[in-house]
């Protein structure tokens, strides 16, 4: 369900009872990788949660989408040193 961006890559995942974790890291800059996740959830059919926008800036944020029992989270930050952003998708 979830695609990669394509400047981005997988670091690891984790699966458990509570849901499912995965971390990459991007090249690109936090406004645009939050655009392009926005719109890959509402064409799945997910609903942002209201008000996790306003937990978001060009540093980094998170955001949160419901549908139907299920809940994706995504948490990322820009790390101007290595000029990378690493982002951090939850699902359950």
């Amino acid at each position: 369900m979830f695609q990669l961006r394509k400047n981005s890559k997988t670091l690891g995942s984790l699966n458990s009872t509570e849901g499912t974790v995965v971390t990459f890291e991007s090249t690109d800059m936090v406004p645009g990788i939050i655009t392009f996740y926005k719109d890959e959830m509402k064409k799945n059919g997910y609903e942002i949660v209201e008000g996790s926008e306003n937990l978001v800036s060009d540093k980094g944020g998170v955001l949160s989408w419901k549908k139907a029992g299920k809940e994706v989270g995504l948490m990322l930050g820009f790390d101007k040193d290595k000029n990378i952003t690493s982002l951090v998708i939850t699902y359950k």
